[in-house]
């Protein structure tokens, strides 16, 4: 190999290393906001879903004791 060829190669090993660098950082990134965004959503998704669990066993309850009552609640 002459040093023409042998200087083109060093330039694009350290280029090839630049990009393999740049790219970690981006998947880092990626990464890092991916995770945040699941902590910020799954919290909001759990409290609504008990809510709407306590809701359904709430209603659930107060038909339950206006039947036993024998309240119809129709005129």
């Amino acid at each position: 190999m002459d040093d023409e060829a042998a200087e083109k190669v060093e330039r694009l090993e350290r280029e090839a290393d630049a990009h393999r660098a740049s790219l970690e950082r981006l998947v880092e990134e990626l990464e890092r906001r991916t995770h945040g965004a699941g902590l910020r959503l799954g919290k909001p998704l759990a409290i609504a879903a008990a809510a709407a669990g306590a809701l359904a066993l709430a209603v659930f309850a107060w038909r339950r004791l206006r039947a036993r009552l024998g309240l119809s609640g129709r005129a």
